[in-house]
């Protein structure tokens, strides 16, 4: 008899895994589906060992204590303990939260009631803080790591530029000096017009991701900030779809906030992008940051524009 425990970053992957186990006959246990506390798990463990059925079970598993249990408990049943590690990097699983979110509700959600598939940014975050790696001195027998590979959809085949808008497309004149509050202080950025006018010759789209945080301080309403992308849109006389974060930090609560990928998953999504032939232009780290999350490629906007 055998218990495999799949471990790793919450969106890491580890469903795809366990299904394979699933697929050789394994009973899957996993307390999204069953239900209660992730100890309730153990009885239905118990049940299945000493019915001499192999076992697998994904779950966060982040520490010695939490797997410690499982590991007792199979071994007095006799079975043999592997462990099954993801090598998903935070950012991998980032990016896979969002595109499931997109793919299950249309949207990226932070939380939804009733769907514990749904979490914030933090939950990720929390799990780096505490994870401890698995060693065989906890009693497994393997420890074998699970490479990532990301497999994108055949649809997923169109390309774009992934603008950032302040400082990239565009300046603001007077006021706070970071973002416009009003059309008389929108500088559209010399070249602009010529070289996006190239790229969607080539067949790329335009799209424009950009953080907002003068909502929420209340320097600006999300209809200004909507009015103001369409001004600047008009001056470009490129038609670019945007999509921009009202939340202010600390801390994180929106997988829409540059660097996290909310909004890239978002382009993605509706027109079928293959990130690896989609290139984000911005003048932040947090730009540069946000594309290595969503698999752009990443050109500052001086060099880009030059």
């Amino acid at each position: 008899m055998k218990t495999v425990l799949v471990l790793g970053f919450p969106a890491s992957g580890k469903t795809t895994v366990t299904q394979q186990f699933v697929d050789q006959g394994f009973i899957r246990l996993n307390r999204d589906d069953r239900g209660g506390t992730i100890i309730d798990l153990i009885p239905l463990m118990e049940k299945a060992l000493k019915n001499k059925e192999n076992v697998v079970l994904d779950n966060l598993f982040a520490t010695v204590d939490s797997r410690a249990p499982f590991i007792a408990a199979a071994k007095k049943c006799g079975a043999e303990v592997e462990c099954h590690w993801m090598q998903t990097t935070i950012e991998e699983a980032q990016f896979n939260y969002c595109m499931r979110s997109m793919k299950h509700h249309g949207e990226v959600l932070a939380s939804k009631s009733g769907d514990p598939g749904t979490f914030p940014p933090a939950v990720i975050f929390k799990y780096r803080k505490e994870f401890q790696k698995p060693n065989t001195d906890e009693g497994f027998s393997k420890i074998e790591k699970v490479k990532f590979q990301r497999i994108m959809d055949a649809e997923y085949v169109n390309k774009a530029l992934i603008l950032d808008y302040d400082g990239t497309l565009r300046n603001c004149v007077g006021g706070n000096g970071k973002f416009p509050v009003s059309q008389d202080q929108v500088e559209l950025l010399p070249g602009r017009t010529e070289k996006l006018t190239e790229y969607k010759k080539q067949g790329y789209i335009l799209c424009g991701a950009s953080n907002q945080s003068g909502v929420a301080k209340g320097d600006l309403t999300e209809q200004t900030a909507t009015e103001l992308f369409e001004y600047t849109n008009k001056l470009l006389k490129h038609d670019i779809d945007f999509q921009f974060d009202t939340s202010a930090v600390p801390p994180i609560r929106s997988w829409s906030r540059k660097p996290l990928p909310g909004l890239g998953v978002h382009f993605v999504h509706k027109y079928k992008l293959n990130p690896y032939e989609t290139i984000m232009v911005g003048d932040l780290k947090s730009d540069e940051t946000f594309a290595k999350r969503c698999n752009f490629q990443f050109v500052h906007a001086d060099e880009f524009f030059k």
